[in-house]
């Protein structure tokens, strides 16, 4: 038996790789805007604050005592939605400062996984970036990792973080998703038609894509409602998810040909 859907491990990976915006929460400050936010192989993040910010120099001043903190990522939809946050992320953990002799090596390894533009803002400790740099690196250790969605809560460990991958259509969703709306109502259409009588009254729009199916929001005036539409099997790469969509919209051509002409 296939599984249905993404695990929330997976969820999380893919919320982060999506990189929809972060802030670091410490207690008694302002929370800082955290553009680059990266899970190492360690299993802490190595997370961007602020120049001369309030939490990097108290963090700076913690020493290895560290500071207690609170990471939030926020997945937005890629579509102007009555409720656009599709889930939220709490990464709670204890912030130290990265020696600055690690920092230089710490950034190439985050850039070869994750090419972030900020980056190329992070105080590295030559003349050139303390004069250009906007954010500090620091890393939390991890204590705790909770993922909320409208299906509700759950706590994920670090071990399953680090044993999970981002979906692998996790960077096209969002243009995707905006091009079906924009471009194929036909798309969606078929696609509603999927949904309980219930729900077709509402206002249906695309809410998600994975490798697992399509998720569907509903708008209608007793409220929002999500519904996936699970593909018949997990799909790897762009052909197969062509042919799972195809197969939801209950299209007899799985290979987008056209019938031959007798």
């Amino acid at each position: 038996m296939t599984t249905a859907t993404p695990t929330t491990a997976e969820r999380i990976r893919s919320a982060f790789a999506r990189d929809g915006g972060a802030m670091l929460a410490v207690e008694g400050l302002e929370p800082a805007d955290s553009p680059v936010h990266h899970l190492l192989d360690d299993g802490s993040f190595a997370i961007t604050v602020p120049v001369g910010g309030a939490v990097a120099e108290k963090v700076a001043a913690a020493g290895a005592t560290g500071v207690q903190a609170v990471l939030e990522m926020t997945d937005y939809a890629p579509l102007p939605l009555r409720e656009p946050v599709r889930s939220l992320v709490w990464v709670r953990g204890r912030l130290q400062q990265v020696p600055a002799a690690e920092v230089p090596a710490l950034l190439d390894l985050i850039a070869e996984q994750d090419p972030n533009p900020a980056l190329l803002q992070v105080n590295s400790g030559d003349a050139l970036s303390e004069d250009d740099a906007r954010y500090t690196l620091v890393r939390m250790e991890i204590d705790s990792v909770v993922a909320a969605d409208s299906t509700g809560a759950e706590s994920v460990g670090v071990g399953a973080l680090l044993g999970a991958r981002p979906d692998p259509f996790c960077a096209m969703e969002s243009c995707w998703l905006q091009h079906m709306d924009a471009a194929h109502r036909d798309v969606v259409d078929r696609l509603a038609s999927r949904l309980p009588m219930s729900l077709r009254r509402g206002r249906v729009r695309p809410l998600g894509l994975d490798r697992y199916g399509v998720r569907l929001r509903v708008e209608n005036d007793d409220g929002d409602h999500d519904v996936r539409l699970p593909f018949t099997k997990p799909v790897d790469d762009v052909t197969g998810l062509s042919q799972a969509i195809r197969v939801l919209m209950g299209c007899p051509f799985l290979n987008g040909l056209r019938a031959r002409r007798i």
